[in-house]
């Protein structure tokens, strides 16, 4: 491991300001665990699920669709132990499923070893005795850790989390101790890309052991529970006439048709991908405004929400 200059680390934490996937979904906790009950990185029984969402230019502007990764059996590879690793369509029976490659794990399971399907050696997939500063070199790749912490999950245990920057690619990672990453399971730091990259993305919806339930993605915006696909997109719900004016968005634009002014809301704007890019709470309907030399090009969601109403509301909006 060698470590990084200051600039580097800047320039790095510039970049997890805007993963903001994670806000809401954990208990996050500073500095690595202490005392705290351990869950090994599974060697059987484990199954992840990964959405792969995709910007279309047409409605329903989204499509997206659920990839199955999990372990079946052992394997002898070079007088070692592996497990192997199969993905499938989630509805699909074994005769579908498709080897993509197999891992071990070191005693103490901090460190994770992959062999990819048609490699003829092995690659250190994980390491999660990092801290900040850290830098490995995997696959000619620099994976640089920005900062750690620790996430309470299902099974109530802390699990050591490790955001980890790929400077060749511009991409962030996020490594959770006895899962993986949060992206595409063992594959994305294995190719050192980006779960989130241009108008493809990948998310971990969730993640089992021995059946039971330890991860879920519970602020997924398209669909509930692990598997998904559509051809409908994320659903917009009106209240009443309720409508972004000017829509596509060119200077500011704010809300139509909100009838109850002085009714209080929560309100947040998310990309295609879900990931939320600005919000704010307690504020009337007629103070929301949507400026729209504070994003790209592309198709918004404008989500509201406050404690009465049944579910959250998303409207469409569109900068050009």
């Amino acid at each position: 491991m060698v470590r990084i200059r200051n600039n580097q680390i800047l320039h790095a934490m510039k970049k997890i300001t805007l993963w903001c996937l994670f806000g809401g979904l954990f208990l996050i906790f500073p500095n690595t665990l202490k005392g705290q009950d351990y869950f090994p990185f599974p060697s059987d029984s484990a199954t992840w699920y990964s959405m792969r969402s995709q910007y279309e230019m047409i409605p329903p502007y989204i499509s997206y669709y659920t990839i199955k990764y999990e372990i079946i059996g052992d394997t002898i590879l070079n007088n070692k132990t592996y497990h192997k690793v199969y993905q499938s369509s989630p509805d699909s029976t074994n005769s579908h499923l498709s080897y993509t490659g197999a891992l071990r794990t070191e005693p103490d399971s901090l460190l994770v070893y992959y062999i990819n399907r048609g490699d003829s050696g092995e690659r250190l997939l994980y390491n999660y005795n990092l801290l900040p500063n850290d830098t490995l070199i995997m696959r000619g790749f620099q994976h640089i850790c920005i900062d750690t912490g620790s996430i309470i999950l299902n099974n109530n245990i802390k699990h050591k989390i490790q955001y980890m920057y790929i400077p060749e690619n511009d991409c962030l990672q996020t490594w959770v101790m006895g899962i993986g990453s949060l992206g595409i399971p063992l594959l994305e730091p294995y190719w050192a890309y980006c779960a989130y990259a241009s108008e493809i993305a990948y998310d971990l919806t969730c993640f089992s052991y021995k059946n039971e339930l330890i991860y879920e993605w519970d602020m997924n915006p398209y669909f509930t529970g692990c598997i998904g696909d559509n051809t409908g997109g994320i659903e917009e719900h009106s209240i009443e006439s309720l409508q972004v004016v000017p829509n596509p968005v060119q200077g500011i634009s704010r809300l139509s048709g909100y009838g109850k002014g002085t009714e209080k809301v929560n309100y947040q704007v998310l990309d295609i991908t879900g990931r939320t890019l600005y919000e704010r709470h307690n504020v009337s309907y007629m103070d929301i405004e949507i400026k729209g030399s504070d994003y790209r090009s592309g198709i918004y969601f404008l989500q509201l929400y406050n404690a009465t109403m049944e579910k959250p509301h998303i409207l469409t909006f569109q900068i050009r």
